[in-house]
């Protein structure tokens, strides 16, 4: 309910909004004088009486008590404050924010109207403190009397935020209706405003504009479900199919024209817990009728959330795929990136563990609440918001936002991802706290979905393509940024520059030719054939190679019931990153084609808990084949469009030395190179190889899916035999500071060290006795072993020879880095067969 303000309360909005919200100086601010201790105590006792009558059903407080400062006279006639109240409360509360002891010592000390009979009279100074953070302010309103008293964030409201259906909110208002109103408030402001929203996420197999799941639960099929039913029955769902049943035994009764719809994400949980499904013995009678008593918790929350929300169409995996039917279920697995992409909504049931947990709905706690403030038309405490009648809805909206509004609030750090995440930490997941964040098959429905409404531990989350938002911050929350390349990259001069010489160049050549080659380098980065060769272009490009390696972290992160699973339930996400960032790349195994020299040199993140399948789910050079986290090492910005121009200035038939040189020579060593050395390693040893062959197998018909076989033909590979050492190694070295070095394990050639190594699976190499052999992949110069360049790349185990093709086999275990270019020298190309 909209909150109440004293006659003294009701001019802070309007300090409120004297003030500049843009920049701060303490300066210019102004400070504004509220009630005593005693006065704002007895019109926070008025307020907690009234809210006590309501909860208790014994109708509103009777207004016309008279309170007036200090219970004196002349006191007008009000019904409590709630400002008075969270002020007052706040003081009170184990859980408060505390402020640290910062008061100069030669000051007296601060007055505490609480212990202090002689100040509880006293007016309490109020004001406002800012931090900066980045580019912004973060404004705080305390008390100046004595800060221990009170303290909350105050926040201006954006203008682009205006609630249709909930008002303005009262402190600790703990009304379960308040969060129906805000999701319908952010529903209605995405498919209002926001143009990125309404286009559907398709995928590289969705050709289809209109589209609706094979089967779909009808959760008005018997009614509303509301109280004003005749019978419980109206409660009950039904299955409905599409026109052209799939099965024998589906019924006739389907939808005729596509209608919107929503999906439930959830954890299924251990085999005791498993939630309700449809097979072929109930399918039948699934499509007659569903009892709603027989449905576990999360169920019927999604089923009353979609009726509250104004739909009459559900998705829920295990009742609209039939589990026991191996045909329906791969059909329908291949269109579930379909059924989430063209949903209307997903409700996502994010802190619950299995299908009892429910959808979390709860109103925010106290240490959440928050109090909305406004301007109204005169001095007068605000509108009682329980009188029976609802005011015209235009008047209510001219007064909610011709003056600006703010919000005060407690907790200031709790930003979406945490919230989302259930820890602030970048590697590992909470699985107390958002359980469903853990599981493998929820990455795509979440990434695929237009909007998603999260029903986390502490709050409810909003996210869509253009918001992300928490309950207590609606309009958008301080962690969602757009890339801005300026503000993220030092260097985004430098590569506007060279994207800007090759313009030039274009120029001087007529265009065809530097264009050709722009289109081609823009094809294989992603940005699709005839692609303009632009910073633009390039900024996409980019973004997209880094989004799908973030993706990639994030689900290796995941758990899954079945490892066999592992490339299926990414499959809906290839499809869609296949469609949209990279349409002329094939996609291998978790990497993409055009990207292969850069992506098959991943690395696992935490090498104690990651281990190999039991069964084949994808080969060894692929980040597939390893449970537990991986990630990609991304180039730094400049080195990559460095790269790109690269081979634009070869498809234009010019030598590019030239123009890498006059990037690189330094005027104090007489205009050289100095990165020479490394590009001669490179030209000789990472750049002379290739991928000639991509070989897949699939499991299924899903290309993106399942595999039971792949391998990759690799010619110009040079390859150096080594051994694995796990013993301390010390070599002597007069030249070296400290006379020796020290190597706790590694690579060794002839008992020498020769490159630092990290396993994929601990002991792996160790245990199965083949040959290891380095294959050379990329050259780098790293000061904090040798000053001069190595080489990394990809430590190969020998497994046998390929009888058909006369090639040698190799299976992937590792990486290694630091390798000396010398250690190259005779090594002779090979052709090899990666397996």
């Amino acid at each position: 309910m909209p909150p109440k303000l004293c006659s003294v309360c009701a001019i802070v909005p309007h300090w409120l909004a004297s003030l500049d919200w843009d920049d701060y100086s303490y300066l210019n601010d102004t400070t504004i004088t509220l009630r005593s201790w005693r006065g704002m105590q007895a019109q926070a006792e008025a307020a907690a009486a009234v809210a006590e009558k309501k909860r208790r059903g014994s109708g509103r407080g009777r207004r016309g008590e008279e309170l007036s400062e200090g219970g004196g006279k002349g006191g007008r006639e009000e019904a409590g404050c709630d400002l008075c109240f969270m002020i007052f409360h706040y003081s009170y509360r184990e859980s408060r924010c505390k402020f640290p002891a910062s008061r100069p010592y030669y000051l007296p000390p601060e007055m505490d109207p609480r212990d202090d009979e002689r100040y509880k009279d006293v007016p309490l100074v109020f004001g406002r403190e800012a931090t900066k953070q980045g580019a912004s302010w973060e404004y705080r309103m305390v008390c100046l009397s004595n800060r221990s008293l009170w303290g909350a964030e105050v926040v201006k409201v954006p203008e682009s935020w205006r609630p249709k259906f909930l008002p303005p909110m009262a402190y600790n208002d703990q009304d379960p209706e308040n969060n129906i109103l805000l999701l319908k408030d952010w529903l209605e402001n995405c498919r209002q405003n926001h143009s990125q929203c309404r286009e559907i996420k398709k995928t590289a197999m969705d050709a289809d504009t209109d589209f609706l799941p094979t089967r779909l639960l009808d959760v008005q099929a018997f009614g509303t479900g509301s109280s004003e039913s005749s019978s419980h029955l109206g409660n009950d769902v039904r299955l409905v199919c599409l026109n052209s049943p799939t099965m024998g035994s589906e019924s006739a009764d389907t939808i005729k024209s596509p209608q919107p719809y929503f999906t439930l994400s959830h954890c299924w949980g251990p085999p005791e817990k498993r939630p309700t499904t449809t097979i072929k013995a109930n399918l039948a009678q699934r499509m007659e009728r569903i009892p709603f008593f027989e449905l576990p918790r999360t169920f019927q929350d999604a089923i009353e959330m979609t009726r509250k929300l104004g739909h009459r169409y559900l998705w829920i995996d295990s009742l609209c795929i039939v589990q026991d039917d191996e045909q329906d279920w791969a059909r329908e697995a291949a269109l579930m990136a379909k059924v989430y992409s063209h949903a209307s909504c997903t409700l996502s049931a994010l802190s619950s563990r299995d299908s009892s947990g429910g959808l979390h709905l709860e109103p925010l706690d106290e240490d959440r609440s928050y109090m909305d403030l406004m301007i109204t038309s005169a001095l007068e405490p605000y509108p009682d918001s329980d009188s029976g009648t609802r005011q015209n809805e235009s008047d209510m909206d001219n007064r909610a936002f011709a003056s600006p509004r703010f919000r005060l609030l407690y907790y200031q750090n709790e930003d979406w991802s945490t919230l989302y995440n259930g820890t602030n930490r970048t590697m590992g997941l909470c699985d107390d706290i958002s359980p469903l964040r853990s599981r493998a098959w929820t990455l795509q429905e979440r990434e695929l979905s237009r909007r998603i409404i999260h029903f986390a531990k502490k709050q409810v989350l909003w996210e869509c393509a253009e918001l992300k938002a928490t309950a207590q911050r609606p309009w958008r929350d301080a962690s969602y940024a757009v890339l801005d390349p300026k503000h993220e990259w030092k260097e985004w001069p430098e590569i506007e520059e060279s994207i800007q010489s090759l313009s030039l160049l274009r120029g001087r050549d007529g265009g065809n030719l530097v264009q050709s080659a722009a289109a081609g380098v823009a094809e294989g980065a992603g940005a699709g054939a005839g692609a303009a060769f632009t910073v633009a272009s390039l900024l996409t490009a980019y973004q997209s190679e880094r989004e799908w390696w973030a993706v990639v972290f994030d689900y290796s992160q995941r758990q899954l019931t079945k490892d066999t699973d592992k490339l299926a339930a990414l499959s809906g996400m290839a499809q869609f990153y296949q469609r949209n960032h990279f349409p002329h790349a094939r996609y291998v195994a978790g990497l993409w084609s055009s990207r292969l020299k850069e992506e098959l040199f991943w690395e696992v993140e935490d090498k104690s808990k990651a281990r190999r399948p039991a069964d084949y789910v994808a080969p060894s050079w692929s980040w597939a084949s390893v449970n537990g986290c991986v990630s990609f090492r991304s180039k730094i910005p400049v080195r990559r469009f460095r790269e790109m121009r690269k081979q634009m200035m070869a498809g234009t038939g010019r030598d590019s030395v030239d123009t890498e040189e006059k990037d690189n020579r330094d005027p104090r060593k007489d205009n050289k190179d100095i990165w020479k050395d490394i590009k001669d390693a490179r030209r000789v040893i990472t750049d002379g190889w290739k991928v000639e062959e991509i070989n897949l197998l699939p499991k299924y018909d899903d290309p993106y899916g399942a595999l039971k076989g792949a391998n990759l033909i690799i010619s110009g590979a040079r390859l150096v035999e080594v051994e694995l050492f796990t013993e301390t190694l010390i070599e002597p070295d007069p030249a070296y500071i400290y006379g020796s070095h020290f190597y706790f394990g590694g690579l060794k050639i002839d008992g020498r060290w020769v490159a630092d190594h990290g396993l994929d699976i601990e002991g792996e190499a160790e245990q199965s006795g083949g040959r290891l052999w380095c294959l050379g992949m990329v050259a780098q110069r790293d000061y904090s072993k040798i000053p001069k360049p190595v080489i990394g790349g990809l430590l190969l185990r020998e497994e046998k020879l390929d009888v058909d093709g006369d090639l040698c086999v190799y299976s992937r275990v590792g990486t290694f880095r630091h390798m000396r270019v010398a250690t190259f020298d005779g090594v002779k190309p090979r052709r090899i067969k990666l397996i």
